[in-house]
């Protein structure tokens, strides 16, 4: 109940006629007792590990359903997890819920698989019996070919002396990030054909 008097009293300003109502009723009061006098609650301490986690977690989820959507599986249907590193496990229970994951597991997945890292934690979902292999190595090499014209088109950028000499660092900045942006997906997606062979 002490939650909700001190988010009665957060709110009254906003909703100042409901709240009054509501508060009379949580509790017996006074005459002339009123939440337009009653104390704002002060801040308390808050756990910073367990933001960051549920930062984690909310990262972890938005990954799975990317999975999902990318690879055309059904939100309805359960997964399998496979986790490499430390994740918290009071937060797992959260991630199996709003992911649909029927399962945890330590290490790698092993066949077809897609791969993504949350953090510094990497995770993989196995794709065996929801993808077309021989679709999936299709579609894969054709963005891996997409990726690499991509990646020679900006290094020619990079070593054309004249662009260098007179583009702003900014914008060389953001060619640089585009080159080793290119190199990661190149490199996500050599493993992922890699784990379809």
């Amino acid at each position: 109940m002490e939650f909700f008097d001190k988010l009665l009293r957060l709110i009254h300003p906003v909703m100042p006629f409901i709240t009054e109502e509501l508060w009379h009723a949580m509790a017996q009061r006074g005459e002339g007792e009123t939440i337009m006098l009653a104390p704002t609650p002060k801040a308390a301490a808050y756990n910073t590990d367990l933001l960051n986690g549920f930062d984690l977690a909310k990262e972890a989820v938005m990954a799975i359903r990317g999975v999902r959507a990318q690879k055309q599986i059904s939100p309805k249907q359960p997964l399998e997890l496979h986790i490499e590193g430390e994740f918290s496990p009071e937060l797992l229970p959260i991630v199996c819920k709003a992911a649909n994951i029927s399962n945890i597991l330590d290490g790698t997945a092993s066949g077809a698989s897609v791969s993504f890292i949350v953090g510094t934690i990497k995770m993989s979902i196995p794709l065996d019996g929801f993808i077309d292999n021989s679709e999936e190595k299709a579609k894969l090499e054709s963005e891996l070919e997409h990726q690499r014209k991509f990646l020679v088109s900006v290094r020619a950028k990079l070593s054309n002396e004249k662009f260098v000499a007179h583009a702003p660092a900014a914008v060389i900045e953001v060619e640089r990030k585009k080159e080793a942006d290119a190199l990661a997906r190149i490199e996500a997606l050599e493993a992922s054909l890699a784990s379809l062979k």
